[in-house]
């Protein structure tokens, strides 16, 4: 579906994410580079067309956590509304998956699917 940084989809915030076009918005400040590339104004954003099942999801998701902020935005009773999940929560989330990545970091996904499609 999608295979961004796990990075990069933890820190997504709904400004970033536009339904019409279904398109999700990364600016560079978010993404795994050099800091003074993030701070360069010439930087791009990184532009990921939203699949149909995204998109879902997201539609799902946007009454609980939208319409501002982080679109996966930690849910612990003593975190500010203004807080993402941490790594730790994607991990633990593969560890309770069933097919194979119990074993998995989230870290590593992208290397994971992209090995199992060759």
């Amino acid at each position: 579906m999608m295979f961004q940084r796990p990075g990069q989809i933890r820190l997504a915030d709904w400004e970033d994410i536009d339904f019409e076009v279904e398109l999700w918005r990364c600016p560079p400040e978010k993404m795994k580079m050099r800091e003074w590339q993030k701070r360069d104004s010439r930087t791009p954003a990184h532009i990921v067309p939203l699949p149909r099942q995204a998109l879902e999801i997201l539609r799902e998701l946007y009454p609980l956590t939208g319409p501002t902020g982080p679109v996966f935005r930690s849910m612990s009773r003593r975190s500010e509304r203004s807080r993402y999940i941490s790594d730790n929560t994607i991990n633990s989330a593969l560890r309770t998956q069933p097919g194979g990545l119990q074993n998995e970091r989230g870290e590593n996904l992208r290397s994971f699917i992209y090995e199992s499609k060759h």
